[in-house]
């Protein structure tokens, strides 16, 4: 009788030996994925917000165009109707290529 007993608690042992090592096993793959979870949702977080910084630099440059823009119209409107000499095209042109040159070289433009 306590031979029988000993050979069930030995082999109830065993089994709870193999279920431990198993919870052991899985606890450690839900800590793996929990932490490449929490790496992807922090370069999610850093994308969103250099999108967000983007969104708001392209604001500020539409802003800044479209308060350029009232100016050339307000300036096309008050000015008197004769045509441009060669010399102010090209100052303008100039401007408008050294603008369009430096906005290219600016990060993120």
């Amino acid at each position: 009788l306590i031979i029988e007993r000993l050979i069930e608690a030995s082999a109830e042992n065993a089994e709870l030996r193999v279920a431990v090592e198993r919870a052991r096993t899985e606890v450690e793959a839900a800590r793996r994925e929990a932490m490449e979870v929490t790496r992807t949702s922090s370069a999610d977080r850093r994308r969103a917000q250099n999108l967000e910084d983007e969104v708001a630099a392209l604001r500020k440059r539409l802003e800044m165009t479209e308060s350029n823009l009232r100016t050339v119209v307000q300036a096309a409107k008050t000015r008197r109707s004769s045509p441009l000499e060669d010399s102010d095209a090209k100052a303008i042109l100039d401007i408008l290529s050294t603008t369009g040159a430096s906005e290219e070289g600016e990060p993120g433009a």
